[in-house]
């Protein structure tokens, strides 16, 4: 999402006027805010964890698209394939609309859009840059960088020692790593054969290093698939293990669907 809309954007200003208003429903925006982000350039579209931030040097737009939001913009609508159903473009969820001209210019350019079914996500306009926004959300290294040995030790670091919460319940912790969910925490696990109640501390440094690997490379698939992404899931929602045919188990861990395999994460007692 971060990459098809930081080639349309950025570098557009971001206008409302009475002419052209930014509009949004219910209380995603308040009023200061919209005027605050009035002549605001886009400099840059990125992601830290669940969150896509919009930097200008006015402030940040920071968004987080919970279960059912998605950006995209009038000139690129976007469909695309999830676990759970077909994301298509319909105009009635459409939550929040913000008109972009050229910069010093008239000249239209795309409108960015919200659309969220369900209205769990929301939208904040911090007066802080990228790096505050992160520091004050407490949220831990980001699970998908670009050297891997540093958010490894980083994550090593943070979920070993103390840590007894079963080792599923650690990796969606935002505050430990940043950016993992449900379904890649249990495709993570079911790669490197990790039982998700596994408590944290319990596991030596080099099976955590090596879980955070194939978190990784979870994370990379999903990105390079891209719209048919839940496609290589291998275990949730899964009947039976790919690797050894076992019927896939589905059990409940801090209130969420946890899909397992019985032989090939099994528990160590």
């Amino acid at each position: 999402m971060c990459r098809r809309l930081h080639s349309q954007v950025v570098g557009m200003e971001i206008c409302h006027s009475p002419r052209i208003p930014i509009e949004t429903t219910g209380r995603l925006l308040a009023r200061s805010d919209l005027e605050s982000m009035h002549g605001a350039v886009i400099e840059d579209v990125k992601r830290h964890g669940k969150y896509i931030i919009f930097s200008t040097r006015a402030g940040t737009l920071v968004s987080h698209c919970a279960m059912s939001g998605f950006w995209d913009t009038d000139l690129e609508p976007w469909t695309f394939d999830y676990v759970e159903g077909r994301r298509t473009v319909d105009t009635q969820h459409v939550r929040c609309r913000i008109p972009t001209v050229e910069i010093g210019r008239t000249r239209r350019g795309p409108v960015l859009r919200y659309h969220d079914v369900r209205k769990f996500g929301r939208l904040d306009f911090c007066p802080i840059d990228v790096d505050g926004f992160v520091l004050a959300k407490r949220m831990g290294p980001e699970a998908l960088v670009t050297e891997r040995a540093a958010t490894v030790t980083q994550f090593v670091g943070r979920s070993l020692g103390s840590d007894f919460r079963p080792i599923k319940q650690v990796l969606t912790d935002q505050s430990v790593v940043a950016g993992v969910g449900n379904i890649y925490s249990t495709e993570a696990l079911w790669r490197a054969s990790v039982w998700p109640w596994m408590p944290s501390a319990a596991l030596s440094i080099g099976e955590t290093m090596e879980l955070m690997v194939c978190l990784q490379e979870v994370l990379e698939e999903a990105l390079h698939h891209e719209v048919r992404y839940d496609r290589f899931l291998r275990v949730y929602r899964q009947r039976s293990c790919v690797r050894c045919g076992t019927t896939i188990a589905r059990e409940s861990l801090a209130k969420r669907a946890t899909y397992y395999c019985p032989r090939c994460q099994r528990a160590p007692f």
